[in-house]
């Protein structure tokens, strides 16, 4: 019986160690990743990433597929306003 409860005891302290290597490793990973992103800038200092909607551009899937897929050439001119000659 004894044997019994000593082999238990070992399976879930290794289940457990396991478990925060686990948890460790990917705190670590999540934090070398923050701190690629901001830089260590000083402009960065207080940005937390899981709140800032900036550091991340997300797209609607049709408007990337129209905007990779285009091929022709588009004009200087943002937005088709055309801006009248004073020079001439």
């Amino acid at each position: 019986m004894l044997n019994l409860f000593t082999f238990v005891l070992l399976l879930v302290s290794i289940i457990l160690v396991d478990y925060i290597i686990r948890e460790t490793k990917a705190r670590l990973q999540e934090f070398r990743q923050t701190r690629r992103i901001l830089g260590e800038h000083p402009e960065m200092k207080g940005v937390d990433p899981e709140e800032e909607g900036l550091l991340f551009f997300g797209i609607d899937e049709d408007l990337a597929t129209y905007i990779m897929d285009n091929d022709e050439p588009g004009e200087d001119m943002p937005f088709g306003i055309a801006v009248p000659d004073v020079w001439d």
